[in-house]
C-alpha cells in the first residue's frame, strides 16, 4: 500500500492541533469507518508529537469501527 505524503502532512498538523488544544491528563480517542484513515494517522503520529502529547500525559487513541 502506497502511502500520500501529503496526506500524512495533513494529518500530521491536525494530530498537532488537537495536542496544542488538549488539556493536561486528558484522553482523546478518533474513530474513523476506514482502516486506511487510521494507517495515515499512525503513520503521521511522529516522535515529536508522542513527546509533546506526553509532556501534557495526553493520551491519543486511534480506532476503526467495523459495524
Amino acid at each position: 500500500m502506497k502511502l500520500n505524503k501529503y496526506s500524512i502532512r495533513q494529518r500530521r498538523e491536525f494530530i498537532k492541533d488537537i495536542i496544542l488544544d488538549a488539556k493536561p491528563n486528558t484522553s482523546t480517542t478518533l474513530v474513523y469507518h476506514y482502516e486506511y484513515e487510521v494507517i495515515l494517522l499512525n503513520k503521521a503520529f511522529i516522535n515529536s508529537l508522542k513527546k509533546k502529547a506526553a509532556a501534557k500525559n495526553f493520551t491519543l487513541e486511534f480506532a476503526v469501527y467495523t459495524a
